[in-house]
């Protein structure tokens, strides 16, 4: 469980946009919709606490690497 209590969801949401460089890309290879995707990525912003995308994306792969 991550510290934000994110949904599997949104942890794979922002896994693949930060693989695929980008949310065009990251819905493509979750096979949904890029509102979907925008959808999940504003809840996930919320629950972090973090002022824009830069910043929860940022967040999101500090934790990934365990920094």
């Amino acid at each position: 469980m991550n510290p934000w209590n994110l949904s599997p969801l949104a942890e794979q949401a922002l896994d693949a946009i930060i693989e695929h460089g980008g949310q065009k890309e990251a819905a493509r290879q979750l096979g949904i919709p890029i509102k979907a995707l925008e959808m999940r990525m504003e809840k996930a912003r919320q629950k972090m606490g973090a002022p824009g995308r830069i910043k929860y994306l940022l967040m999101w792969d500090r934790y990934r690497r365990g920094a």
